[in-house]
């Protein structure tokens, strides 16, 4: 998960949010890309709207921009769609082959 982390801030932009001195939620975008390659609330956090300030600054960011998401992930299926995310294809990650579900905004 370190290698991927690192890999993914070489590649993209971060914002954070903090609480005191502990950050409990980010946002990693590849600006070139209009890719969401990660978007992480620390569990002891959510439903406090961490995620969906982040995915908003993302989408402004970003017009026409897509992420991808584990297809067993309901919960973060439930607030993509939630938030008004269109389904742009399921399948295989190019990768891992693991399932996926892509999304997309205008």
């Amino acid at each position: 998960m370190l290698q991927r982390l690192a890999g993914d801030l070489q590649a993209g932009h971060l914002a954070v949010v903090r609480q005191d001195d502990d950050i409990v939620a980010f946002v990693i975008c590849d600006l070139q890309q209009r890719w969401l390659r990660q978007l992480f609330v620390l569990p002891s956090c959510q439903g406090r709207g961490h995620g969906t300030r982040l995915l908003a600054t993302a989408m402004q960011a970003m017009p026409g921009g897509w992420l991808r998401t584990d297809a067993d992930n309901l919960r973060a299926q439930a607030f993509y769609d939630g938030r008004g995310l269109t389904v742009r294809r399921r399948g295989p990650h190019p990768v891992s082959q693991a399932a996926t579900v892509e999304y997309g905004w205008p």
